[in-house]
């Protein structure tokens, strides 16, 4: 547990494994120290590496757009060479249903013939195609091109770099930081009333931003040294001190976490994705779905006990609204409007209307 400082006067061979989780360039995954003398550390480090289905979107009709369908009932070779009388190759286009849609399809045809095709009723165009609402901000891969990562000729792969050197070059990362909230400070204040209460800059309830010069942490471990508590805010703030982005954040059985606030809900998948994740919840959560079919529909996921025995629950809605705490009454959350505080039993506060703020 103490390696960065044990392997400075350590008398044999050590290592520490320094992360888990996502992927990024130049992540360090293992380092340790081979002890003078030896020849190296005999050992397998077995990776696995899991494609996230949340950002991920299968479909062949994205993006949206007009498609032209060949009208079987209405076909004849001789209506479609008088239609496209003129045109070259239109006999060859004309010879089937099937070779005239091969056409429409491999944009054989120009704009205006097919135009032709569709007043003389031979061709039907229809919209279809995968909505950019649907899409969400995911990735989005063609049938093929799916299926085709299971094969050798394009897998997805990743590298992974093995290097050493003399002596104790490897440093020691930053301490006190929290992956899921990258370069944030972070901060635990009650919020006794609406007026005690903190704005972002997206608030949309038409308030000032606040500008935060104090009570900031670097190092999450010192905050909860500081307060007693395993949750806490997470903020990234601009050159005017305003929030532009905040966070709900919590311990976990000694693993911290953030999830983020958001006016529209787009942070959900991957807040949801997060809280399920191995070393938090571990697909426990319960994902509630309200308003089912009107367009007041919307999901939230709870994740823990929702007790005050200790541990820390979160949940995170599609409205945008965040939260981490003990139970529904101690803890910080972030609101859709762009509100965030944090709430304690029986200090008033505002209302966050059941965990996250209108998370349920």
């Amino acid at each position: 547990n103490d390696y960065w400082n044990a392997r400075n006067n350590k008398d044999a061979s050590i290592y520490t494994l320094t992360a888990t989780g996502k992927v990024e360039e130049g992540k360090q995954i293992l380092v340790g120290y081979i002890d003078n003398g030896e020849t190296g550390i005999n050992g397998t480090l077995t990776i696995k590496a899991y494609i996230d289905a949340d950002r991920i979107a299968i479909s062949d009709t994205y993006p949206e757009g007009t498609m032209q369908k060949v009208k079987t009932s209405e076909f004849s070779s001789s209506n479609c060479e008088n239609v496209l009388n003129g045109v070259t190759d239109a006999s060859t286009y004309c010879a089937s249903v099937e070779s005239l849609q091969e056409a429409i399809d491999n944009e054989d045809l120009t704009g205006e013939q097919i135009t032709l095709l569709v007043n003389a009723g031979i061709v039907t165009e229809y919209t279809n195609g995968t909505t950019s609402t649907w899409v969400n901000g995911r990735t989005v891969f063609t049938t093929t091109e799916w299926n085709s990562f299971q094969t050798s000729g394009t897998p997805i792969s990743f590298k992974i770099k093995a290097e050493s050197n003399e002596g104790i070059w490897v440093e020691e990362p930053s301490q006190g930081t929290i992956e899921s909230c990258p370069d944030c400070k972070f901060t635990y204040f009650v919020a006794n009333s609406m007026s005690d209460a903190k704005w972002t800059t997206w608030n949309t309830n038409s308030q000032t931003p606040t500008q935060i010069t104090s009570g900031l942490y670097d190092n999450y471990e010192e905050l909860i040294a500081t307060t007693g508590k395993n949750y806490f805010l997470g903020v990234k703030l601009n050159s005017n001190n305003e929030v532009t982005n905040a966070y709900a954040c919590g311990v976990k059985d000694g693993t911290p976490f953030c999830i983020e606030g958001t006016s529209d809900g787009s942070k959900y998948n991957a807040n949801k994705t997060l809280l399920n994740g191995a070393n938090l919840y571990n697909n426990t959560c319960t994902e509630t779905v309200e308003d089912e079919g009107t367009e007041n529909e919307y999901r939230y996921s709870e994740c823990g006990p929702w007790d005050n025995s200790g541990p820390v629950s979160a949940d995170a809605s599609t409205i945008g609204s965040v939260y981490a705490g003990v139970g529904h009454d101690d803890g910080c959350d972030v609101d859709s409007g762009g509100r965030f505080g944090c709430i304690e039993s029986g200090a008033g506060g505002p209302d966050p209307s059941g965990p996250g703020g209108g998370g349920k």
